[in-house]
């Protein structure tokens, strides 16, 4: 927060929040005596997905990730809604030295990325030979590569067909509509 300038008065209220903190694991009848919480965010705390998304935000600007699109004037490399971040790239090497660089900021923090919850997708309406197997090895992470991604409830396909958007969208919109 300090270095996002915020005034010292909510840093130290924030501080105060969160030092101090101590748990008790209840298991059958009985809880255990208290336990010193030092690291992390606590759970359900309304303040938590600020302060992540504080600390996401410095990982993404220390990361100087560079290439991606450009949209308009804008150049876009990254885009990151809570912890789910695309990496966008011109192709596979690009997006490689982006995702290292992000690790290394990541791991500066840290936290972790999940190779498990990790995969790419090469979109490209001329390139659809899409195979299962192929994955992507960055560092020690291996990522597989999938023909969609479900991105914020929007689906993207390897060609770019909207159709697979539309159906999805309209599919949630009837079975919403016979819910009672």
């Amino acid at each position: 927060m300090k270095e996002f300038s915020f005034p010292k008065k909510l840093v130290n209220l924030v501080e105060a929040t969160l030092k101090y903190t101590e748990i008790k694991v209840k298991t059958a009848n009985r809880a255990s005596e208290p336990i010193r919480v030092t690291t992390g965010l606590r759970q359900g705390d309304a303040l938590s997905p600020v302060l992540f998304n504080l600390v996401l935000e410095k990982v993404v600007r220390e990361a100087n990730v560079t290439g991606g699109f450009l949209l308009g004037q804008t150049t876009v490399s990254l885009l990151a809604y809570a912890d789910d971040i695309v990496i966008l790239g011109n192709n596979v090497e690009e997006v490689k030295s982006s995702c290292r660089k992000l690790m290394e900021t990541v791991g500066k923090v840290s936290l972790q990325i999940n190779d498990e919850k990790t995969e790419y997708i090469i979109v490209n309406r001329r390139e659809v030979n899409y195979r299962q197997d192929e994955i992507m090895e960055v560092g020690n992470h291996s990522f597989k590569r999938v023909s969609y991604i479900n991105y914020l409830g929007s689906v993207l396909t390897n060609d770019n067909n909207i159709k697979v958007e539309i159906n999805t969208r309209l599919k949630k919109g009837i079975r919403k509509s016979t819910e009672r």
